[in-house]
């Protein structure tokens, strides 16, 4: 990787070499496809604190696009960029992780964070170039997911705990049987041919991994194991679709608001959010829910629902 400017951007220095070092592996091939992933993380947790996040990021990027034009996912794949939903979550996740060692509470430590962000790349890397637009992209979406996720969280405890007596279990049920119906339909998209068990198994198992760092980065418990009383493979999964259901009359609207259109993007979103609700429930002094009950509650319905989804097909 290139050096950065230091002197007066010590920390955007700093925060380079810290990302320069997830991107290079042992041979000194460098990963630039991933150096943008944790730049479009560490960015948009910056931005984060902007009232007006999307006035925002078109500001710091000089580039104004839609939310549909910057969320287009075969535009992505055109340019070379489209990866897997879970690996941009990862990526954006560990670049936001990164940069939150720099600032503090005071918004104005993140708008320079994010100036020197900017001065830095720009010493090494021209305005205008394909660069720049792909690192709008996909700081874009690390923005909507997680506008989404809030949204769509405080709808499901307004309506479907306030308002229908729901409990924050039926909740995660709901919600992780959604999530692993989106993925499904993922799957069906491609002819996968020999591949695809070893695809269904892979991506379910980076699916539950996203539903679960979410929890536990919000202060839930790891001590359930990641696979917990899952079904065997004898067994018939428990599927809550008339709950799955009622969470997607709350979240297609949500989607469709912030333009949310490809189906991969919407499952890791919404696991995402699962794990978020898991936090709800099982995090804190004192949790509704044991770790040991939501984990495998929210598992089992995910499972469940996303293999009932591909035998129905």
């Amino acid at each position: 990787m290139a050096n950065v400017v230091y002197g007066h951007f010590e920390s955007a220095g700093s925060l380079h070499q810290q990302i320069a070092s997830f991107c290079t592996d042992e041979n000194g091939h460098d990963d630039n496809d991933r150096l943008v992933r944790l730049y479009a993380g560490a960015i948009a947790e910056c931005l984060l604190d902007y009232d007006d996040w999307k006035e925002g990021l078109d500001d710091y990027f000089s580039i104004s696009k839609t939310i549909e034009q910057g969320l287009d996912t075969a535009q992505w794949r055109e340019c070379k960029y489209k990866t897997k939903s879970f690996t941009l979550d990862k990526d954006t996740e560990l670049g936001r992780s990164l940069v939150r060692s720099y600032l503090d509470e005071s918004p104005e430590t993140s708008f320079m964070m994010l100036r020197n962000i900017r001065a830095s790349l720009l010493s090494i890397i021209p305005h205008g170039t394909g660069f720049w637009s792909c690192l709008y992209d996909l700081t874009l979406v690390t923005l909507v997911s997680e506008q989404f996720i809030h949204h769509v969280c405080d709808q499901i405890i307004d309506i479907s705990v306030g308002g229908e007596g729901w409990s924050l279990g039926d909740c995660v049920q709901g919600m992780a049987a959604l999530s692993g119906q989106y993925h499904a339909k993922v799957i069906q998209l491609y002819d996968l041919g020999l591949a695809k068990k070893a695809v269904i198994d892979h991506d379910f198992d980076c699916l539950i991994k996203t539903m679960v760092n979410e929890a536990m980065r919000l202060g839930m418990s790891d001590k359930a194991g990641l696979y917990t009383m899952l079904a065997a493979n004898d067994i018939q999964p428990y599927v809550p679709f008339t709950k799955a259901e009622s969470i997607n009359t709350i979240a297609t609207p949500l989607f469709k608001m912030f333009k949310v259109y490809d189906p991969d993007l919407r499952s890791m979103m919404l696991a995402k959010a699962t794990g978020r609700m898991m936090a709800v429930a099982a995090a804190g002094d004192t949790p509704d829910m044991d770790p040991c009950v939501v984990t495998p509650l929210a598992l089992s319905c995910m499972q469940g629902s996303y293999i009932s989804s591909l035998n129905r097909v």
